[in-house]
């Protein structure tokens, strides 16, 4: 999965004019694609789907609200943003389809268990993927949990770098888990206690 991030300026206002409470709103962030299906939104041609080029973030869905119902806008920041209401037509379509085709028959648990191989414990771990990932949150929270020293930070680290294979890995993620579940435990107890 990758993900994109827009560094850009906004254009449509000054940071200073949608700072409220100290975070400016310089960049766009994470971009999200954004699906618009309704009988009332113009189609595209032929099996191609209509683009909008234009540059929205979440802020527009409030605007969009806020212009099909006559609100004022919650904040400046909301107030600043396009809305979507120009994707919209005064008349519903009329070649929307009238029935959905049948949905793929789902697979038994068993037969999907079934399909998939299972790993073993001295498989060395890939390059990349969803259990490196977690691997390295593992890792930060170790750190967060650990003292804090620049010390201990390079020992576990260290530590980290000797998990070669899924056995260890799925043993280090259950230790940091099992480590984060008792101080989250033990957490809450001395805030009840000083409740």
């Amino acid at each position: 999965m990758h993900i994109f991030y827009d560094l850009c300026k906004r254009s449509n206002q000054s940071s200073s004019e949608l700072s409220t409470h100290g975070f400016t709103f310089t960049t766009l962030g994470v971009r999200v694609p954004a699906v618009v299906v309704s009988p009332w939104v113009s189609g595209g041609s032929g099996n191609t789907p209509a683009v909008d080029h234009n540059v929205y973030d979440h802020s527009s869905v409030l605007a969009t609200i806020e212009a099909a119902f006559g609100f004022g806008p919650l904040t400046m920041r909301d107030a600043a943003m396009p809305n979507l209401l120009h994707l919209c037509n005064t008349t519903m379509r009329i070649d929307c389809p009238h029935t959905l085709h049948a949905p793929a028959t789902p697979q038994p648990a068993a037969v999907k268990a079934a399909s998939r191989k299972p790993f073993s414990p001295e498989e060395p771990l890939p390059n990349k993927g969803a259990l490196i990932g977690t691997l390295h949150i593992a890792l930060k929270t170790e750190i967060e949990m650990s003292g804090g020293t620049e010390e201990e930070k390079k020992a576990l680290i260290e530590k980290f770098k000797l998990i070669k294979n899924r056995g260890q890995a799925a043993a280090y993620i259950s230790s940091v888990m099992e480590r984060a579940h008792a101080a989250r435990l033990a957490k809450n107890a001395a805030n009840k206690q000083s409740i």
